[in-house]
C-alpha cells in the first residue's frame, strides 16, 4: 500500500503507527513473512499485540509484514493458541541498553 491509498492513511490517523509501519515493510522488502507474497495487501502485525504490550507499540523488532490472508491466520492461531489451550506467547525478550533508531524517529514525529 501507499500512503496516498485511504485504507492505508484510514487505519491509523498519522504520526508514529504510519512511520512504524512502513519501516516494518520496508525492512522485510515488501513481502509476506509467512508465504512469501510480495506486495499486493500488506499489513503490518504486531508479534506482542499492542493491547498487552503498549510499551512494544514501536519497536521495529516487535513487528513483520504479512499479507491479508496470513494476517488473518495469525491472529486466530494466537486466539486458539491463548483463549482455548492457555499457552501464553513465549516472554519478551530483553533489549539492550542502547536506543535503537527507530526509537529515536518515533520519538519526536
Amino acid at each position: 500500500m501507499t500512503r496516498t491509498d485511504e485504507r492505508y492513511v484510514g487505519k491509523s490517523g498519522g504520526g508514529k503507527a504510519d512511520i512504524w509501519r512502513e519501516m516494518v515493510y520496508q525492512r522485510d522488502r515488501f513481502r509476506c513473512q509467512s508465504c512469501g507474497a510480495k506486495g499486493g495487501e500488506l499489513e503490518a502485525h504486531h508479534i506482542y499485540p499492542k493491547e498487552k504490550y503498549p510499551e512494544l507499540d514501536y519497536k521495529l523488532w516487535n513487528g513483520m509484514t504479512l499479507c491479508e490472508d496470513c494476517h488473518a491466520r495469525a491472529h486466530l492461531y494466537h486466539h486458539l493458541r491463548e483463549k482455548l489451550l492457555g499457552v501464553p506467547l513465549k516472554r519478551i525478550p530483553q533489549e539492550k541498553n542502547r536506543k535503537r533508531p527507530l526509537d529515536k524517529t518515533l520519538a519526536n514525529p
